[in-house]
């Protein structure tokens, strides 16, 4: 018995080993779940949860920690959906849970990387509230910058200057053609809204 060797090559032993290498990562694929009590209301968290997330975006998180952020959304519009649909509380309370739990790992994951280029995401803040992201001519243009941005967080310390002064740039041009754009659509809005009263005041009055 002693000095017996075990046949590592059994099928046994493989099978064993895919099977825990399975459950490792089903364990790192799902975030430690926040801790919500069973009897909150769902619809007060998910209102809670998403301002939560509109702050996450006034602090860059969405771009620091794109891949946590965007799980953390898609369960929230998943609650949303399910509490639309009058599925049970539990289950809604659940997929809020994980939600959350993504949040907190997306600023986690974020940590202190804002201030490793503190310009850029000043930049970045400044197209957001000039609505950047809400002009149709402008979104793509934001997303994909967004998506290189993001490339970058995990190596921000080791990315050229000229690289994230380039990305800067283009966050201040977005700012500037989205205040253009808002100013022409007010000012279009006020010309069509004029022509208006004036075609409302030579009508002829109908008997």
């Amino acid at each position: 018995m002693f000095g017996e060797t075990f046949d590592t090559k059994k099928p046994f032993d493989f099978i064993s080993v895919l099977i825990l290498t399975a459950f490792f990562f089903i364990g790192c694929a799902t975030p430690h779940m926040a801790d919500i009590p069973s009897t909150a209301e769902p619809r007060v968290e998910i209102s809670k949860l998403s301002t939560d997330i509109n702050t996450a975006i006034l602090k860059n998180v969405d771009v620091l920690a794109a891949s946590e952020f965007k799980k953390s959304k898609s369960n929230l519009n998943q609650a949303e959906m399910d509490l639309k649909n009058g599925k049970p509380q539990n289950e809604i309370l659940d997929t809020i849970r994980v939600a959350r739990g993504y949040l907190i790992e997306a600023y986690s994951k974020s940590g202190n990387k804002e201030a490793q280029a503190e310009g850029l995401f000043a930049a970045r803040q400044m197209a957001l509230k000039a609505g950047a992201g809400n002009i149709s001519e402008l979104r793509n243009d934001l997303n994909n910058l967004d998506s290189k941005v993001s490339d970058k967080a995990e190596k921000l310390s080791q990315t050229k200057a000229e690289t994230l002064s380039e990305y800067q740039n283009i966050y201040i041009d977005l700012e500037r053609r989205a205040v253009i754009a808002t100013q022409l659509g007010q000012s279009q809005a006020k010309v069509n809204g004029a022509e208006n009263d004036k075609a409302k005041k030579i009508a002829p009055n109908k008997l």
